[in-house]
C-alpha cells in the first residue's frame, strides 16, 4: 500500500493511525460530537495526532509519562524493557506476548517504547519525535483517569503526562480498588467487565454530558517546553 514503511514506528499509532481512525469514525457519525476515550498510549495520541480539536472531549484512562523511574517498580521495568525485551527482539523481529512484557510488539515498536522509558522526557526530548509539539494544541477538555494500584500510572508518572497538555482545561480523577474486591485493577482492569458498575459511571457521566466527576480536580497545567 502507498506510504506502507518496513520498519513501524511507535509514534505512527498517534500520528497516522488515530488519524484514520478518526477519519473512518467520522464517515459513520452523520456529523454527530465525537467523544474519545483513550487507555495508556491512547492518551499520548491524542498529543501526537494534531487531530485533537475533532473531539468534543476526551478522557485518559491510565495515560502517562513512562519513564522507568516514574513507576512503582522502576529497577523491575527497567530490567524487564531493557535487559529482557529489547534483546528478545533482535532474533524474533518482535517482542513475543511470552516475555511477558505484554502484548506481542512489532521489534522496533518495543524498541521505540523502551527507549522512551529510559529518558525522564520519554517521547518529548526524541528528536524522531517532531509530533510532540502538537501536545501544546490541544484544547479540548480532558478528564485524566489514574488507578491508585498502577504500578505503571504511578501520579507521578499521570501527572508528567497530564501537564504536557498545557493549554487544555485538564480534571484528574484516582480510582481505587472496592476494599471489598479481592483483585487489583492495575494497568489494564478498567476495562474488565466486573468493574463496570464500580469504576465507570463517573467516567460515562463526563463522556456523555460533560459532567465533571466529583472527586475530579482541575489541573492548573504550565506549558511545557
Amino acid at each position: 500500500a502507498a506510504g506502507w514503511r518496513t520498519r513501524l514506528n511507535m509514534k505512527d499509532w498517534g500520528a497516522h493511525d488515530m488519524p484514520a481512525a478518526l477519519d473512518e469514525l467520522k464517515k459513520v457519525s452523520s456529523g454527530q460530537p465525537i467523544i474519545g476515550l483513550g487507555h495508556s498510549f491512547g492518551g499520548v495520541a491524542l498529543g501526537l495526532s494534531n487531530r485533537s480539536a475533532e473531539f468534543e472531549r476526551y478522557t485518559t484512562i491510565a495515560s502517562l509519562n513512562g519513564y522507568y523511574r516514574n513507576t512503582a517498580e522502576p529497577l523491575a521495568v527497567f530490567a524487564k524493557m531493557n535487559l529482557l525485551g529489547v534483546p528478545l527482539t533482535i532474533p524474533f523481529g518482535k517482542l513475543p506476548k511470552w516475555a511477558g512484557i505484554g502484548e506481542a510488539l512489532p521489534g522496533s515498536v518495543f524498541r521505540d517504547w523502551a527507549r522512551w522509558c529510559r529518558n525522564p522526557n520519554f517521547l518529548f526530548s526524541d528528536p524522531k519525535v517532531p509530533e510532540a509539539r502538537y501536545f501544546q494544541s490541544v484544547t479540548t477538555p480532558v478528564l485524566g483517569v489514574g488507578i491508585a494500584d498502577d504500578v505503571w500510572g504511578t501520579p507521578k508518572a499521570v501527572d508528567d503526562l497530564l501537564q504536557r497538555f498545557g493549554n487544555a482545561t485538564v480534571h484528574e480523577l484516582w480510582l481505587s480498588p472496592d476494599q471489598a474486591a479481592i483483585d487489583p485493577i492495575g494497568h489494564l482492569g478498567f476495562f474488565r467487565k466486573h468493574r463496570v458498575e464500580t469504576l465507570w459511571p463517573q467516567v460515562i457521566g463526563w463522556m456523555l454530558d460533560a459532567t465533571i466527576p466529583d472527586n475530579a480536580v482541575a489541573r492548573k497545567n504550565v506549558q511545557a517546553a
